[in-house]
């Protein structure tokens, strides 16, 4: 079991979609800042809990996010990072 710690909730996303049946959803996504306190570079995304998750240095992430709404999220992100 890892120890992880919450630093803080950094903002949160909206957005539709349809489902293969046509229908029109729409998800609210929030997104979270956590800090492993030991250190460890193997935690586990939960599958169960997430559509898909991966760990990306913060310039493969850069490179990678294709929402500009999620960008600026991950550069405040990177932000309190940096400034703590």
């Amino acid at each position: 079991m890892h120890s992880i710690k919450l630093v803080q909730k950094i903002d949160k996303t909206n957005y539709w979609f349809r489902t293969k049946q046509k229908e029109k959803l729409t998800k609210e996504v929030h997104f979270f800042l956590y800090k492993d306190e030991e250190g460890n570079e193997d935690i586990c995304v939960e599958e169960t809990n997430f559509d898909k998750g991966q760990w990306f240095t913060k310039d493969e992430a850069i490179k990678r996010i294709g929402f500009p709404a999620q960008r600026k999220i991950l550069h405040k992100a990177f932000k309190i990072i940096e400034n703590s």
